[in-house]
């Protein structure tokens, strides 16, 4: 009886140890968008996955999750479904013209550091430079729900 029970919680320990981690689903409002033209486009990066020190860059960053999401009176909201529960971070841009990369302001005809297009990070940081992952961290623990507010500068 006594060699049963220890192979049952042998098997048990073995199969909780190989069990993926829980998944759930992050919820995201984006709000203060100045117009409804356009788009939004977001990434989702994973502290364990993705390139934190590439971060908001999602071309660089392998985030591990993206979207694009409509806009409507000055808001977005887009779910991500089975994102397992860890840290994250979330950078995303107002593609208020539609060519798919962040719009700089310029100066004496040329680019500066300053987006002329919305800009958003997860925690909303007040931003000096170009933010940080850790900035931006927060976790995702079963069904989450954060609110990021687009900065125009």
């Amino acid at each position: 009886m006594r060699l049963h029970m220890f192979a049952a919680a042998t098997l048990s320990s073995l199969v909780l140890a190989n069990a993926p981690a829980a998944a759930g689903a992050l919820s995201l409002r984006i709000a203060g968008v100045k117009s409804d033209e356009g788009i939004v486009r977001l990434c989702v990066f994973s502290e364990s996955s993705s390139k934190p020190e590439a971060y908001p860059d999602c071309q660089a960053g392998a985030p591990v999750k993206s979207a694009n999401a409509a806009i409507k009176g000055g808001e977005a909201t887009v779910t991500f479904k089975n994102l397992p529960d860890g840290a994250y971070a979330v950078s995303l841009f107002h593609d208020a013209d539609g060519d798919g990369k962040i719009s700089m302001k310029s100066m004496f005809g040329v680019a500066t550091a300053i987006p002329r297009e919305g800009i958003g990070i997860s925690n909303n940081p007040t931003l000096y430079g170009k933010p940080k992952f850790t900035q931006a961290r927060f976790t995702v623990k079963g069904e989450t729900a954060i609110t990021i507010t687009m900065k125009y500068f």
